[in-house]
């Protein structure tokens, strides 16, 4: 473990100084409760083969009365739950590289994650986003955005939708977006530490985790902002004469293959299927893969192109584009066509 890089790691999450839980899960759990660095470097310094995490949000601070105050204490009666979060002060969107369970990533898989993570990174600049923390968390790459939301079932389900919108636009076979740390008392890498997942080979290293980068100033990113970006989940569209009055399953590979939309890849999503465009339907100068239809695993269908100009188009001005009465009650079913496998490129078959 570096002890520089961890002490940057507490003054950029507790500034304050303010309560803080330390855990190591691999194996046997330790925990520990510190408000004094100084304690919490010895007693991680104790135990240096572990790789330790941190409780990200804010800690009530009646949790220090526990028996692992200033010390960490194997197998311990309580560690920090949801009920224990005072308030939701951070955001993690971990860009995770696809790979064998309890393996470390290559130098490959891990540049995979950093393009994935810069991309991220770029869409949720341009929607406004406050500039977040970047960190390398030893196999792949963080981004952590301040927030301050209350630590309610609400501010739950809208994290749970946004990180869910994302993984919806960037993960693919390479790299996927975590959806399962939406849950307040959310522990993340404390970064300093060795990351040690599987053995230690050159094809397939440990890594030292780091705080990459912080902003001159971390301000919170606004919950507007954060619905915005969750409210891009496709929703079940309204019944129509033409997909049976929600009886049926609207047939999109069909519709795709009729109206003759190019499309650069398929690929399985979540359940679904995410088809990504040649290019948008609505500016052509909008390249692959900005672009994409969406099916989820329930029929609800979306579209959504990266670019600003196109934020405001959803599967529904789609539908109306092709078909201008899909939602008019005087609309008739469509006939299918005798295949509907929709046109493929040469690139798509090779996704």
């Amino acid at each position: 473990m570096n002890q520089a890089e961890i002490r940057k790691t507490l003054e950029t999450f507790r500034p304050d100084g303010s309560l803080i839980e330390i855990r190591a899960v691999s194996g046997r759990t330790l925990s520990g409760y510190f408000k004094d660095v100084e304690s919490l470097l010895r007693a991680i310094s104790a135990h240096p083969q572990e790789t330790y995490y941190f409780v990200m949000n804010e800690i009530k601070d009646a949790c220090y009365n526990r028996d692992q105050r200033e010390k960490l204490v194997a197998k311990p009666k309580a560690t920090t739950s949801d009920g224990d979060i005072e308030r939701r002060q951070w955001i993690l969107v971990d860009c995770d590289p696809v790979r064998v369970s309890g393996t470390s990533s290559t130098n490959e898989e891990k540049a995979k994650s950093k393009a994935t993570m810069t991309t991220t990174y770029n869409y949720l600049n341009a929607q406004g986003f406050s500039k977040p923390i970047i960190a390398d968390s030893g196999n792949g790459y963080h981004l952590l955005y301040k927030i301050s939301m209350a630590n309610t079932d609400e501010t739950k389900e809208l994290i749970k939708a946004f990180l869910a919108a994302l993984d919806m636009m960037f993960s693919d076979e390479h790299v996927s977006i975590d959806t399962a740390v939406f849950n307040a008392s959310r522990i993340t890498k404390l970064y300093g530490v060795i990351t040690q997942k599987g053995a230690n080979t050159p094809e397939r290293p440990h890594r030292m985790s780091r705080v990459l980068r912080v902003p001159d100033e971390v301000s919170p990113t606004s919950i507007e902002l954060v619905q915005k970006v969750a409210a891009i989940i496709p929703k079940p569209d309204k019944p129509t004469y033409s997909n049976g009055y929600g009886q049926n399953r609207f047939d999109l590979r069909n519709f795709i293959g009729k109206h003759g939309i190019n499309v650069k890849s398929e690929k399985s999503y979540n359940g679904g299927t995410k088809y990504v465009l040649e290019s948008c339907l609505f500016d052509s100068s909008h390249k692959a893969p900005d672009a994409a239809i969406i099916q989820q695993s329930d029929g609800s269908l979306g579209y959504h192109c990266f670019h600003n100009s196109c934020q405001q188009y959803a599967w529904r001005d789609v539908r109306v584009m092709f078909e201008p009465g899909a939602y008019d009650r005087e609309y008739q079913p469509q006939t299918r066509t005798t295949n509907s496998k929709p046109p493929m490129t040469q690139s798509a078959l090779s996704v």
